[in-house]
């Protein structure tokens, strides 16, 4: 069993390359001191949720799964006399003739191609349909995320998708926008689909401790932790413009329907990988001045809830 350690990295505001105000949250990019060797997105963590520390498990998680996914390492920096939290991340474009194209372009492009009857609005997170997404990703022409573990069973850009879900159902991640998923574009004119990515919407970060408590401890079946699981949307509507997302299971359900043997040896991974003792040797070392014991054992019990529910599931 892996024994994790985390550093809390130091980022100097003065090597950022590009950066940009999102709200009061602070993004930029920098390379001179990244631990990675490599250009490096900081990104601020909202005030008063858990967005760093579920960035930074939901990653540790996607790589038990062996699902190719961005890497994170905990951070801080100092922007006008105020220290800011925040995660880092390595670039996912490894080669500098490769591009990164958003889903939200790729799904524009494919609406006019097809000359699909079905409206798309490339800028409403409204009109990102599940059933869209799987239309594009199974064109044969896309390929695995470069450098994945393939199988017969996972051998496309989709059957990797697959994984996506079944870890966006794990993890509560209610954010895979069409721009929290893309292809890259290598030099030889070859498509990959992009490592997941962007994960701090997740594993309830954003509940106060004595809303966890109450859900851990409630007799209440109605508002219980098993039944808050279950209302987790997804980043994905049933129709364009709808007026609310699909949830996180129903999209499982639906994209496992159609890749059955993707589904299944995504399923029997998550079996053998995500054990009890794994998610404590990830969760429990994560500093207290990060994480609260309380958001600990809520986390731990939210996965073990998503998991067994994954296991339970049978589309044969």
């Amino acid at each position: 069993m892996a024994h994790f350690h985390y550093d809390i990295y130091e980022v100097d505001y003065a090597h950022a390359i590009h950066h940009e105000q999102m709200g009061t949250k602070q993004k930029f990019w920098y390379e001179e001191g990244s631990p990675f060797d490599s250009l490096s997105l900081f990104k601020a963590g909202r005030t008063n949720t858990g967005e760093n520390w579920a960035e930074i498990i939901a990653a540790q998680i996607a790589a038990a799964l062996m699902l190719p996914s961005a890497e994170y390492q905990f951070a801080r920096c100092v922007i006008q006399n105020e220290i800011i939290h925040g995660t880092i991340t390595p670039t996912l474009i490894k080669e500098p003739t490769s591009r990164m194209i958003h889903g939200n372009e790729l799904l524009d492009r494919y609406s006019e191609i097809t000359k699909e009857t079905a409206e798309y609005d490339p800028d409403s997170r409204k009109h990102h349909t599940l059933t869209r997404a799987i239309a594009y990703l199974s064109q044969d022409f896309l390929l695995p995320p470069i450098d994945c573990i393939t199988s017969e069973a996972r051998s496309t850009a989709l059957d990797f998708f697959v994984g996506y879900i079944i870890f966006d159902a794990l993890i509560g991640n209610q954010d895979r926008h069409a721009e929290n998923w893309a292809i890259i574009r290598r030099a030889d004119d070859t498509y990959h689909l992009c490592p997941t990515y962007d994960h701090g919407s997740s594993l309830g970060r954003n509940e106060s401790d004595d809303k966890r408590i109450s859900l851990l401890e409630t007799k209440d079946k109605n508002n219980n932790i098993e039944a808050y699981c279950k209302r987790a949307t997804s980043g994905f509507y049933p129709q364009p413009g709808s007026r609310k997302s699909i949830k996180l299971f129903e999209c499982t359900e639906i994209i496992g329907k159609i890749r059955k043997p993707a589904f299944a040896e995504w399923q029997k991974i998550l079996e053998k990988s995500i054990s009890n003792d794994l998610l404590d040797s990830i969760i429990n070392p994560i500093p207290e001045t990060i994480m609260t014991d309380t958001s600990k054992v809520f986390t731990k019990k939210y996965i073990k809830c998503n998991r067994d529910r994954l296991l339970l599931l049978d589309l044969r």
